[in-house]
């Protein structure tokens, strides 16, 4: 005969038993969680497990523990929606050319403080990979990548050529920039510092080095995984700037000019290993006004590239935002995820925005505003349900399993 539990006392429930849906969950999930005791038995004599429905709350844990592995990422949502806006400022007054020359560099030191946001977040999705299945992490994650960043610039490169869009900005106007074959080939394999070929859509200069940093970073999460303080990660950070200062003053060796972008990436990978190991003490409010004055660090560089400010302000972004707590305003939230969502289409359309609005027409600047606005707000998200979204969808499948076989009966 068995054994009952009282409804007035509670359910023990071991948290060993789940521990790896924690790990997993976002802020509340539903899951079946066993209960330890007598098992029931069905009416055929099998035994048959017990169980309650649990609803895991991790909502305060994330409040206190800021920057989280769980999807809450406002911090940094922040920071590259506030850098979005920068780069689609500047390119403006850049068109103008009310831009002052002192400024000019900005926008390329704010693309690559994208690098930090772009390597922490792809750090956490390494780590839930792992904890989903850790085999065959690094092909994965490079199927991933692909489905994620190939699409949309080759979309947004075949309309160029196409219909002769003008993407090269000569201010206070764009031109449309011909190059060969073995040009457009190398822009849409995203090999422009290879072949050393010149970018037919500008700001698509930084996508061959972000992709090709991708093939190492798995290896970098399993080595960080190994270290337990963010120390090592520092020391790892150093030697990427050895190199990245070396590599410039040895000769013939051009094509090696990412190295120059290994300190900016290792940067996340060290604000990634911060958030493990500190609790969030800063205010958010001092967030809006540390990352201004990080970007404005390229004014103080003599550097025709500014590469030591950039460095500069990766390291202070990555030292820094595991510290800053999350936003609480619902406003500031949803607006700064959305720039962080459609960024990458912003990214890349904005140039035909200002083309459109301000350069094809002679409409009051009311009208030319409305017309800039308007695409602004549409094209992204077009881009983003029409080409991002379904194509992140088709990357987040199990392409590395191959499915079963299923045989024939005689």
């Amino acid at each position: 005969m068995t054994t009952r539990r009282s409804r007035f006392l509670p359910d023990v429930i071991p948290l060993q038993n789940w521990k790896r849906v924690l790990r997993m969950s976002q802020r509340k999930r539903t899951v079946e969680v066993p209960i330890h005791g007598s098992p029931e038995t069905s009416g055929a004599g099998k035994v048959k497990s017990r169980s309650r429905r649990a609803t895991i709350d991790l909502s305060r844990k994330l409040d206190k523990r800021g920057i989280s592995s769980h999807g809450d990422l406002s911090t940094l949502d922040f920071m590259r929606a506030l850098s979005t806006v920068v780069v689609v400022g500047i390119h403006y007054l850049g068109m103008t050319g009310r831009v002052p020359h002192a400024m000019g560099a900005l926008p390329r030191v704010v693309v690559l403080m994208f690098f930090v946001h772009t390597s922490f977040v792809l750090m956490l999705s390494l780590e839930r990979q792992q904890i989903k299945s850790p085999e065959k992490l690094w092909r994965r994650f490079m199927l991933r990548r692909f489905f994620r960043v190939y699409p949309l610039p080759i979309f947004v490169l075949a309309a160029i050529i196409l219909f002769r869009i003008p993407s090269q900005m000569v201010p206070p106007s764009f031109q449309y920039l011909r190059l060969g074959t073995t040009g457009i080939i190398s822009n849409f394999l995203l090999t422009m510092n290879l072949t050393r070929s010149d970018s037919i859509l500008s700001p698509m200069w930084s996508l061959p080095y972000e992709f090709q940093l991708y093939f190492v970073l798995p290896a970098l999460f399993l080595l960080v995984q190994r270290w337990r303080s963010p120390a090592p990660v520092f020391g790892l950070w150093c030697v990427a700037l050895a190199l990245a200062l070396v590599q410039p003053v040895i000769p013939r060796v051009g094509r090696l000019d990412i190295l120059e972008f290994v300190p900016c990436f290792v940067a996340g990978i060290l604000c990634y290993k911060l958030s493990k190991t500190v609790k969030p003490m800063l205010p958010f409010v001092l967030w809006p006004i540390l990352i201004p004055a990080f970007m404005f660090i390229c004014l103080l560089s003599s550097n025709p590239n500014h590469w030591p400010a950039a460095w500069l302000a990766c390291l202070l972004t990555a030292l820094t935002a595991p510290f800053i707590r999350q936003a609480h305003n619902g406003v500031v939230r949803n607006v700064s995820h959305w720039l962080a969502q459609h960024s990458f289409g912003i990214y890349l359309s904005h140039y035909f925005c200002l083309w459109l609005a301000f350069r094809v027409n002679h409409f009051p600047w009311l009208a030319q505003w409305t017309i800039f606005v308007a695409t602004m707000l549409l094209l992204p998200v077009a881009l983003y349900r029409l080409i991002e979204s379904p194509m992140i969808s088709l990357g987040n499948r199990n392409w590395t399993n191959k499915p079963p076989i299923a045989k024939c009966a005689g």
